[in-house]
């Protein structure tokens, strides 16, 4: 039987859970355990009234129990997908704080480079002038 969003539970599970990975509707559900896409839906009776719902259109209009069919309250849902959307985005910022790394690492390394092949130019530039100083005074003496 699968789980359902009304069957209470002794422990809550989180966005990455065995459970919430098995049952595709963790979050903000698109639809029911039978196929059927879900409507949101007022609840117009019992502690909830006014609340809205994700129901499956199998259910009986006032029906708000189900083990077949799934029934999530909004503001659960809501908050599951909240905690979907910003674990994606820690991740991503990770990924992209490594990728930043990487690259600054790459970056580094150039410049290490570049400043050693800048001293070897300096040292052979200097080297140049020195012949060349050697040679004017050479042709001076012509």
């Amino acid at each position: 039987m699968p789980y359902s969003y009304s069957q209470p539970s002794t422990s809550e599970a989180s966005w990455n859970s065995g459970e919430a990975n098995a049952d595709a509707n963790w979050g903000v559900p698109e639809k029911c355990f039978c196929g059927k896409p879900v409507k949101l839906e007022v609840c117009k009776t019992g502690y909830r009234q006014g609340d809205r719902v994700y129901k499956c259109p199998m259910l009986k209009a006032e029906e708000y129990e189900s083990r077949n069919h799934l029934i999530q309250w909004w503001d659960q849902a809501v908050t599951e997908e909240l905690e979907k959307v910003n674990h994606k985005l820690d991740s991503a910022l990770r990924h992209g704080q490594l990728a930043c790394n990487h690259a600054l690492e790459s970056i580094r390394e150039t410049i290490h480079l570049m400043q050693g092949e800048i001293e070897t130019l300096k040292e052979r530039l200097l080297a140049k002038e020195v012949e060349i100083d050697r040679l004017r005074a050479l042709l001076s003496t012509w």
